[in-house]
């Protein structure tokens, strides 16, 4: 008499109705993907704080410059710059415009107001964080762009987990240096800096009043 087995064996509905089983190579390679996204969207959001400081730093430098009304060539080349940087408020774009309004307040020297050399002053700290942050953009795209030429040596220099019988899918955005200061960082230390730089001028000028009220 043949034996009855008391399980059945698993039918094509049983198996198409079951959850798939996530293989742990796949599980490596979605992981840095979410990764990415996470940053990418904390990229922009402290982005969006700097392109805001370079625009209310060109609208207040407009109004300056409107009572030039424009009538020289270097204070249309600065008018030039300071649109330029509210619409396109780019690392070093907006370095060109600081560097067109720190020279134009550097050229009647030693005959300036004090507002000037505050302008200079203010505007050379916000100069240093653009040029902080152009300088480590330019050097991750010339990483991005040596790793592009050379996909053989880097795949071998970040194989890591690979499975059998499939090559390694390498992000170039991974062989870029992440960057030490986000553009969030870069807009807070510029705006502590002036916020003492502001302070230690007006209560400089309130000093120089107060010793000269009986002069």
């Amino acid at each position: 008499m043949p034996a009855i087995s008391t399980g059945c064996a698993p039918t094509d509905r049983h198996r198409s109705s079951s959850p798939a089983r996530l293989r742990p190579e796949d599980a490596l390679a979605i992981r840095p993907r979410v990764g990415e996204d996470v940053a990418a969207a904390a990229s922009r959001e402290s982005a969006a704080v700097l392109h805001s400081y370079v625009r209310l730093w060109a609208a207040q430098q407009a109004l300056i410059l409107m009572f030039t009304r424009l009538t020289r060539l270097t204070d249309q080349i600065q008018a030039f710059m300071v649109g330029l940087a509210f619409l396109c408020p780019a690392p070093l774009v907006s370095c060109a415009a600081l560097a067109t309004r720190i020279a134009a307040n550097c050229a009647p020297f030693p005959f300036v107001w004090e507002s000037h050399l505050w302008c200079v002053q203010t505007d050379v700290v916000a100069f240093l964080g653009f040029a902080y942050l152009g300088a480590h953009r330019l050097r991750n795209a010339t990483a991005v762009d040596n790793a592009a030429t050379a996909p053989a040596a880097t795949s071998t220099r970040m194989k890591v987990g690979s499975a059998p019988g499939r090559e390694p899918v390498v992000a170039a955005q991974s062989i870029a240096e992440v960057e030490p200061l986000s553009p969030r960082d870069i807009a807070a230390w510029i705006g502590d800096v002036i916020r003492w730089q502001l302070a230690l001028f007006y209560s400089s000028a309130a000093f120089w009043k107060v010793c000269t009220l009986n002069l």
